[in-house]
């Protein structure tokens, strides 16, 4: 199936819900999920703010997808800004606990690094870690995901539905929503070896501002990051969703352009 067109989906100035078909994503082991705003080059050729999501894989690194962070590079812009949050509970007067809104606690404008492999949009290799010049302040036991290892993305590509492959991102609105942060897991999902990337024809399906959220994949008792959105692929008789892999591009990354012992973090597999 020959791959027509690619549509990246960064969000720049605009507002559109994330995620379809999607559940709240409460729990905190989700919290390692953050929304970035990175100025990039709108249609009109305009300089705007353009919304995606990462995945932080320590205080002063994220993962991201590359488009996100091209147009920054291509301009020499290394600003960037950070945002956190967490849900909010409130306790009933019959004693039981509902959400009532997500609360973004965090913004942080700071600085950093874009490391890509200098793919356009449409490519492979559309991936991209950060490296921020000043690490965040995030709460004592702060849960970072892990990787998936080599062995068990050969398992999870072999047999993907019995991982619980898994989405999760955030609203594009920076609001109080009781439903900000979403999850959905993929009900339809395999790696296309011939175009060397996994794609989703699933009743979830991503939408602009989803791009470069993680796909987290369940090995044993924990939840290890597996991909990223992509965006939205279609030729003429069909269309889906694309996700690149961790495993075939982190360590390619930074390879040479970070310290030895994180080098050996992403390519010790």
């Amino acid at each position: 199936m020959k791959l027509v067109s690619l549509l990246a989906g960064i969000l720049l100035s605009q507002q559109i819900f994330a995620l379809t078909n999607s559940l709240v994503a409460e729990d905190p082991i989700w919290s390692s999920v953050v929304k970035i705003e990175v100025d990039g080059r709108a249609e009109d050729g305009q300089i705007g703010p353009g919304f995606c999501v990462a995945t932080l894989l320590r205080s002063n690194m994220l993962v991201t997808a590359a488009h996100c962070v091209n147009d920054a590079n291509k301009l020499f812009i290394r600003g960037i800004r950070v945002i956190m949050g967490h849900y909010i509970y409130r306790t009933m007067p019959d004693g039981s606990r509902r959400r009532i809104g997500y609360m973004p606690n965090a913004t942080v404008r700071t600085t950093g690094s874009f490391l890509t492999r200098g793919t356009d949009p449409g490519s492979a290799g559309d991936m991209a870690v950060v490296i921020l010049d000043h690490p965040l302040s995030l709460p004592e036991g702060f849960r970072f995901p892990t990787l998936a290892t080599a062995a068990e993305v050969s398992a999870v590509r072999d047999y993907p539905s019995d991982y619980w492959p898994t989405i999760v991102t955030l609203s594009s609105e920076e609001t109080t929503s009781s439903d900000f942060r979403r999850m959905a897991r993929l009900n339809d999902f395999s790696w296309a070896q011939f175009s060397g990337y996994y794609q989703s024809q699933s009743l979830s399906r991503v939408q602009p501002g989803d791009s470069g959220a993680p796909v987290f994949v369940r090995i044993g008792a924990h939840w290890k990051l597996l991909a990223t959105v992509k965006g939205h692929a279609k030729n003429f008789y069909s269309e889906w969703d694309v996700f690149e892999s961790a495993e075939d591009n982190l360590c390619a990354i930074v390879s040479g352009r970070v310290r030895p012992d994180l080098q050996r973090s992403f390519c010790s597999n």
